[in-house]
């Protein structure tokens, strides 16, 4: 029997307001990103993907700024993946313009703080826009993560646009949901 490779995917999501407002969920992403440098500095995860959106970082560390040579530590040591999107975009609410503007800023950013490995990041929009492949492949992006309005696809498939091209594509076909934290809070590195 042939072995197959398992690939642990450490991530989260992150909306900036949703049910709540901005300074609630701020709050809470300090103490979540506060959680995942202090995992990755003690080596007891192997690195950590920060949802697709370097605005998200940027909100950090106006509370955070002191953390941010660590931050760019991590980066630089591949424990730290951030952007490519300045904040993550809904492909049926914004036009082709306002994506590749998102996308254009969110890796100017990412690459600023020395990110330059980057995966399309679109786990929770209701629904995949074929423009979306060629866009990203534009901006040399050549796979990416996708979540809702996948239905049943497997975890890993050929995202191919009708226009032409092609990306690889990661299903995260149980939802985006990270509660090893909340779960796990007592792992020791041995």
């Amino acid at each position: 029997m042939a072995k197959k490779q398992v690939i642990a995917y450490l991530h989260t999501h992150w909306d900036r307001e949703w049910y709540r407002e901005f300074e609630i969920f701020r709050m809470r992403l300090l103490r979540v990103f506060d959680e995942v440098i202090e995992t990755l500095n003690n080596g007891l995860i192997p690195s950590f993907y920060f949802d697709g959106q370097t605005a998200a970082l940027l909100d950090y560390l106006e509370i955070r700024p002191e953390k941010e040579k660590n931050i760019r530590s991590l980066i630089k040591n591949k424990k730290l993946f951030i952007g490519p999107f300045y904040c993550l975009i809904d492909e049926f609410l914004t036009s082709e313009n306002l994506f590749r503007k998102n996308l254009q800023y969110g890796l100017e950013i990412a690459r600023e703080f020395g990110c330059n490995e980057f995966t399309g990041y679109l786990p929770d929009t209701f629904g995949h826009s074929d423009g979306v492949i060629g866009i990203l492949k534009e901006f040399g992006l050549n796979e990416c993560i996708v979540w809702r309005g996948c239905g049943d696809l497997p975890s890993e498939f050929v995202w191919e646009a009708q226009t032409g091209g092609a990306i690889n594509a990661i299903n995260l076909i149980r939802g985006y949901f990270m509660d090893i934290f909340t779960t796990n809070l007592s792992i020791k590195k041995k």
